[in-house]
């Protein structure tokens, strides 16, 4: 009780002030614990207040990390997590996300080409680009144009928060489970990832803005092998429907191999 430490990448830009604020505050004993006006007059909030003029963001390993595992998740975690981030995200709990899009976004197009996330992951001091960088654009771009829009960018920084709140995944399920029975049947997948429907013949279109299919570019085979393939990888018990519990465990899950190195 009352351990913790700063090791995890997430920690490596946050600095040196921060951490002695929050070492202060978490002290078990209150005797040694600051007061809250000893908090509001600490050096490192005064530092913030001085310098909270916008700037230019960047990319740290930690996103590195949450793109990788985001191209190595199956279609449905993705697919959830655009679900997720275009329709159940708190605004005020991803502003930062939105601050470092936008930064990112040099031309302010709303999207995020392979430069721009180049010139992001140089500023997050990675000097040698990753040797996957194209390949983990092209598993995160939904619209097939060599670019990140802002539904993926967030659904992709999404991927490795394996403590999502219940109730949003709640929420993101019952999208899937169209008659509200408690499990999503292999008809119900087809409705959120082909809904325009299996007699359709292969077509062009987005998947970004809505947060939606993602399978939006696929010829009916290959909805159906897509949906043949979740069934597998979701359906622990072989009942042939995914009920929320098994919905969870999927999302809870670290593809095997997101943490591939240069």
């Amino acid at each position: 009780r009352g351990a913790y430490s700063f090791k995890a990448v997430s920690w490596q830009q946050v600095s040196e002030d921060a951490k002695a604020l929050i070492t202060s505050l978490l002290c078990v004993a209150p005797s040694a614990r600051i007061t809250a006006d000893q908090a509001l007059s600490h050096k490192w909030l005064n530092i913030l207040g001085e310098t909270s003029a916008p700037k230019s963001l960047s990319l740290g390993p930690e996103m590195l990390q949450n793109l990788r595992a985001y191209k190595a998740a199956h279609v449905l975690k993705k697919t959830t997590l655009q679900i997720i981030a275009w329709r159940f995200l708190d605004k005020d709990k991803i502003k930062a996300l939105e601050d470092t899009f936008r930064s990112l976004d040099a031309n302010n197009d709303g999207v995020l080409t392979l430069d721009e996330i180049k010139e992001g992951f140089a500023r997050g001091g990675i000097e040698d680009m990753p040797n996957d960088l194209q390949q983990i654009v092209d598993a995160v771009d939904t619209e097939g144009n060599g670019t990140i829009n802002y539904t993926a960018f967030l659904a992709a920084t999404l991927e490795r928060r394996t403590n999502l709140l219940e109730d949003v995944l709640q929420m993101a399920f019952n999208v899937f489970d169209k008659d509200g029975d408690g499990k999503i049947s292999p008809a119900e997948l087809r409705e959120v990832l082909d809904p325009e429907g299996p007699a359709e013949s292969p077509r062009r279109g987005g998947g970004g803005g809505s947060g939606g299919a993602g399978a939006a570019t696929a010829a009916p085979s290959d909805v159906a092998e897509r949906i043949a393939e979740i069934m597998e990888q979701t359906d622990r018990n072989g009942d042939g429907v995914i009920d929320f519990q098994e919905f969870v465990l999927m999302m809870q899950k670290t593809p095997s191999n997101a943490h591939v190195v240069n």
